[in-house]
């Protein structure tokens, strides 16, 4: 079994096995642009260069009769559902235009045309109204951060703060998507 090494600020850490990286990456305690190594590499590469954890590679590994798989990927808290709406974002210093790709009750996927908003970052969305949901406001936590094109990143947002009304809205349309 090979072991896997992190390196963050400096600091090494390790040995891993490749199901315990998968699974700091699934409970975001390893991020893409954290460093990994392991004995048959040449040199320490960001998480996002290594093949091994593509999202290809991984959905094959979740999709295999591998064994302990199931301690490394566990079902969502809530049901995700295409969702189509255009946002507002800001940090109360600069604002973006973006556009949503999915919804939960704990959060959305949305694409922004900037990569200057960093994973951990408290930010405000302003969603618009879009398929049978009403217009809202969220504070939100940023998960995750994906290149998607030349202009454009992939955010995986949490909601921190958001009404309760909305959340019920929002659960009631992943219901109605999934059915």
């Amino acid at each position: 079994m090979t072991a896997w090494y992190m390196l963050r600020d400096e600091n090494k850490y390790g040995p891993f096995s490749y199901l315990d990286m998968i699974k700091m990456l699934q409970e975001k305690k390893l991020f893409e642009y954290d460093f990994v190594w392991h004995s048959e590499m040449d040199a320490w590469k960001r998480v996002s260069e290594v093949a091994a954890f593509h999202p290809d590679k991984i959905r094959d590994l979740k999709e295999s009769s591998e064994g302990k798989k199931d301690d490394v990927f566990f079902r969502r808290r809530h049901a995700r559902a295409e969702y189509g709406a255009s946002i507002l974002v800001h940090n109360s210093k600069d604002v973006w235009r973006g556009h949503t790709l999915e919804v939960s009750p704990g959060g959305a996927g949305v694409v922004l045309d900037t990569d200057t908003i960093e994973v951990g970052m408290s930010i405000f969305l302003h969603f618009k109204a879009g398929d049978g949901v009403p217009p809202f406001n969220a504070t939100c936590t940023v998960m995750s951060k994906a290149k998607v094109s030349d202009r454009e990143y992939r955010y995986g947002m949490k909601f921190s703060n958001v009404s309760q009304s909305i959340q019920k809205a929002i659960k009631n349309y992943t219901q109605k998507k999934a059915s």
